[in-house]
């Protein structure tokens, strides 16, 4: 928070954020220079090939401030105010994740960071902590030093970073500052633990809505209250709505991918209501209650809970509730978070068996990239559409029908940017085993990926690369067989080099299996 640069733009504006949003707290006795040494990729200094997804050479500058700006904002979140103790890492780590995302969205507002944050941290909180082995984010009693180390994990930074955001979501950015700024210079160089955030936050709260109007008797006036249920307790809510005339009925439950054991959190959610009178959402606090009633005053046609995905839970509901949200996002309805919270819901709500399988498949080809401000629908749908690699093992007449339907959407119904629609078929190909069946789907529509690609030498050589990875003689001679019968235009060399490579892998198998399999032997205890 020393004088911000002049400059807008560059390195420079990350400070000028900073600079911004700790502008009140204690000044530092330091600069910080950050530094960031790469290993030279010749590749990318020639080839970036501009897609919504981000070529390597874009995605290794996201990265690269991504953890420039994470460290930086350490210099409040630990070194200004310190954790009491090892049990608030997250004081120090969630603090510094979510900051980073603010600073890089400063420095480069294109790479669309606070959208991203869904697929960065909230999508792998959801994950990790969907598990009965998981751990609270303040694990009391902590001592071993083993343990302190295990503490530094998805549950410290992306749960953590997670409540943060959805802690800004019910108080505001204003609030959260506010805040901040109170908690900061009231134990600057001291050490803090987390009801001292809390208390902080409450403080502000109270201090700029003056418990007024909507404000009056809220439990965000007592964070630290609200926030003991999230931070103390171990997994995250499932709530589920259910609409019965003017009325909705929400139950909370404790979500699990392999449900065992129950526990209540104080919540709230943001409920998309359509309402002609009204357009703004409603908020319902579920107040250490596993089931509420709210009356409306008009009967709505569907609902969606968790606007912009803000809060720390899963949703679900009613069948006919989940075909209003397909055929909404049909017409364009929701945004790019919010489809992607849709996605991630309904696939992993299928994976438990609490939800038909067809729905997020419908939610999936209603994506069309022109409606969308960013590529997060599409990467959370390619990894859980992966995730059911092993249903495909089991049936191999359903996986080649879901290859056929994946490339449907990606190719044919003209939905997706064409530069785009073939790195997510090689992700996905790798991600979920289905190499073989990407390949193959690719050489028996070869004429359409030529007539999209063959002018593109880029992609066509990434095409032509797919196979290397083979490594039997019958693969060999059915690639050799389709390169030597096929235009391969600008992908010709990168097509040679594929044979090469499978000739490779079946020699490295031919002189080192007998020896390997003498090395495990004499190595492996049975």
């Amino acid at each position: 928070n020393h004088t911000r640069p002049d400059t807008a733009c560059g390195p420079e504006a990350v400070g000028g954020c900073y600079r911004d949003v700790f502008d009140e707290s204690v000044v530092m006795s330091t600069y910080l220079v950050a530094f960031a040494i790469l290993p030279l990729d010749y590749g990318s200094l020639t080839r970036e090939v501009p897609t919504k997804y981000g070529s390597v050479k874009t995605l290794e500058k996201q990265n690269v401030a991504e953890v420039i700006t994470h460290e930086i904002a350490h210099q409040w979140f630990g070194n200004i105010v310190t954790m009491t103790w090892w049990d608030d890492l997250w004081l120090n780590e969630a603090f510094a994740t979510f900051t980073q995302f603010i600073g890089v969205d400063v420095y480069n507002p294109t790479w669309n960071m606070m959208d991203r944050c869904y697929v960065e941290f909230v999508m792998n909180a959801l994950q990790t902590d969907s598990m009965l082995h998981s751990h609270p984010i303040i694990m009391a009693g902590v001592s071993d030093p083993s343990e302190i180390e295990s503490l530094f994990d998805d549950i410290s930074y992306f749960k953590g970073s997670s409540l943060i955001r959805m802690l800004e979501g019910v108080i505001g950015r204003r609030v959260l500052k506010e805040g901040l700024m109170i908690y900061l210079n009231r134990f600057a160089w001291r050490n803090a633990a987390s009801k001292d955030l809390f208390e902080a936050f409450s403080e502000a709260y109270r201090k700029i809505n003056q418990n007024s109007g909507a404000h009056s008797n809220s439990p965000a006036e007592n964070l630290t209250r609200v926030m003991d249920t999230w931070t103390t307790q171990v997994n995250y809510p499932l709530v589920t709505v259910r609409i019965s005339g003017n009325r909705l009925h929400f139950r909370q439950e404790r979500f699990l991918l392999y449900p065992n054991g129950t526990q209540i959190w104080e919540s709230h959610q943001t409920n998309h209501v359509p309402d002609r009178q009204n357009p703004e959402p409603m908020w319902t606090w579920l107040d250490l209650e596993e089931s509420k009633t709210v009356e409306l005053d008009h009967t709505p046609a569907f609902v969606k809970i968790n606007l912009n995905q803000t809060g720390l839970y899963r949703c679900n509901y009613e069948f006919s509730n989940w075909q209003q949200l397909v055929k909404l996002s049909r017409q364009g309805y929701f945004g790019s978070t919010d489809m992607a919270g849709l996605l991630n819901d309904a696939f992993t709500l299928a994976y438990i068996g609490r939800l038909n399988i067809s729905v997020p498949f419908d939610l999936f080809e209603t994506l069309e990239e022109d409606r969308l401000d960013s590529g997060t629908p599409w990467t959370i749908s390619m990894r859980k559409i992966s995730e059911l690699q092993p249903l495909m093992a089991q049936d191999q007449q359903s996986a080649e029908k879901l290859v056929k339907l994946i490339f449907k959407i990606l190719f044919d119904q003209g939905q997706i940017r064409q530069t785009d629609a073939i790195t997510i078929a090689v992700k996905f190909a790798r991600r979920s085993g289905a190499l073989d069946l990407v390949w193959t789907h690719f050489t028996r529509n070869w004429d359409q990926l030529l007539k999209i690609y063959g002018h593109m030498p880029f992609l066509m050589s990434d095409i032509t690369k797919f196979p290397a990875d083979y490594y039997t003689e019958f693969d060999y001679e059915r690639t050799r067989e389709f390169f030597e019968t096929h235009s391969l235009t600008s992908g010709k060399r990168n097509a040679y080099q594929s044979l090469e490579s499978i000739r490779a892998n079946i020699a490295w198998i031919k002189h080192n299996m007998e020896s390997f399999k003498t090395f495990i032997k004499n190595k492996v205890i049975e």
